[in-house]
């Protein structure tokens, strides 16, 4: 082989080992991945199918998704559990991952990994180019666990509520004629129920009896119940019923003697009566809930109501010149009326303050007799009140706990230390 052939063949080798050398270092293009290939949650722009704007909205009051100190859990422990349940979570149920609203795929180096759903804590895997912004998505479900925050100290605030006791009738126990029936079903509860079958205009009357104490009231309604407490205490009671005959005669219409075992001393003064008369809708209730909101005692509760008594409603001297001259001989107090009016005689005060308070279940006394300071006694109406917490009422009015305390809102309209000023009360009747 001559020398020239000899170096073409040696050329062309050098020109085939360039080509291949040239191929070998040219970089390999990433081929698009195929449609329906698992993909982690770093590589969508929109995993859960939620807009980024919201997705820092929290469901059923959880908080923010963003905050890097969640959880701000609310806790609520069902009762007679002694689980809780937790309503938001630091991880998520379906995959305890963090999830990025970029727009554009990131590759990662490893797989995230997958928490189960009690995990506390959660790692965000490594990427291979700058970091991104991650958040956290939202709980769609309520998991329950142990709590893992220390319980709170500061006590519950327990708010004193309203709590009506409307008389029921008819009951099972009545005793009953052509004139009047006598319902004593809910004796055990402090009071009876009165009804006079007939549709007469003569004045109609019931005696509440227990040996030889007793007290008469005037029936008003007629072919309906009106109720009236039981002061006296267990024991046997003896109900007449009376029809006027004329002038101050009258006639019996029905007479019952009954056996009542109180359930305890103070329920008769929680339920409304006659002379205290008050339903869940009365206009006096829905005062007594605005005055006293959010109470923590029955003591705050009273105070809340005397204040605003003496505050608010004015002695009407026109209607006691009625009664005293006897212009006005049957009265029979309306505590919504006196709320309309913003005036009253003492009468009226003390009703209306009992039907405040015993709308919070807290025994209230509407008691009659007579008061003087150093002259003749004049007939009065006042209160008295039980409290299982004490305190002092404005004017310095000292309320003892588990106790009857006096309170006079008629005087005390007037003068709040009217206690100081050496009053003598004398007491004919307790309703």
């Amino acid at each position: 082989m001559t020398k020239r052939k000899r170096n073409l063949r040696n050329l062309t080798w050098i020109i085939l080992a360039l080509q291949i050398f040239c191929v070998a270092c040219k970089p390999v293009e990433k081929l698009p991945k195929a449609s329906g290939s698992a993909t982690t949650p770093e590589q969508s722009s929109d995993p859960f199918g939620i807009n980024t704007s919201l997705a820092t909205l929290p469901p059923d009051g959880a908080g923010s998704s963003e905050d890097t100190n969640f959880p701000t859990s609310t806790l609520e422990t069902p009762s007679g559990s002694g689980e809780t349940t937790i309503q938001s979570s630091t991880t998520w149920p379906d995959s305890g991952q963090t999830t990025s609203h970029t727009t554009t795929p990131v590759p990662i180096t490893t797989p995230a990994p997958s928490h189960p759903a009690t995990t506390r804590s959660q790692t965000t895997p490594p990427v291979t180019t700058a970091p991104v912004t991650t958040t956290k998505r939202p709980a769609t479900t309520a998991i329950t666990t142990a709590a893992t925050q220390p319980p709170s100290t500061t006590p519950a605030v327990s708010y004193i509520k309203q709590n009506i006791k409307v008389p029921a009738q008819p009951g099972t126990n009545t005793q009953t004629n052509a004139y009047a029936t006598v319902d004593y079903s809910y004796a055990a509860e402090g009071y009876i129920s009165v009804q006079y079958n007939q549709n007469t205009t003569k004045r109609v009357k019931v005696r509440v009896a227990m040996g030889d104490k007793n007290m008469t009231y005037d029936l008003l309604l007629r072919q309906r119940y009106e109720v009236f407490p039981l002061t006296y205490g267990s024991g046997t009671y003896k109900i007449t019923v009376y029809e006027q005959v004329e002038g101050t005669s009258y006639a019996v219409a029905l007479a019952t003697e009954i056996q009542v075992t109180l359930r305890n001393s103070l329920v008769p003064y929680v339920t409304p009566t006659q002379t205290v008369y008050f339903t869940s809708s009365s206009n006096v209730v829905a005062k007594a809930g605005e005055i006293a909101k959010n109470s923590t005692s029955d003591f705050e509760v009273l105070n809340k109501v005397y204040t605003w008594i003496t505050e608010n409603i004015q002695y009407d001297h026109n209607r006691a010149a009625d009664v005293l001259e006897g212009r006005l001989t049957l009265y029979i107090p309306s505590p919504d009326a006196t709320l309309a009016s913003k005036k009253g005689i003492c009468y009226d005060y003390a009703s209306f303050m009992a039907a405040m308070l015993r709308s919070y279940r807290i025994p209230t006394r509407l008691v009659k007799g007579y008061v003087s300071r150093g002259g003749k006694p004049g007939y009065h109406a006042w209160v008295e009140v039980y409290c299982e917490t004490g305190g002092t009422l404005p004017g310095g009015l000292a309320v003892k706990a588990g106790t009857w305390t006096r309170i006079d809102a008629t005087y005390g309209a007037v003068d709040l230390t009217y206690h100081t000023k050496g009053y003598q009360y004398t007491t004919s009747s307790i309703e």
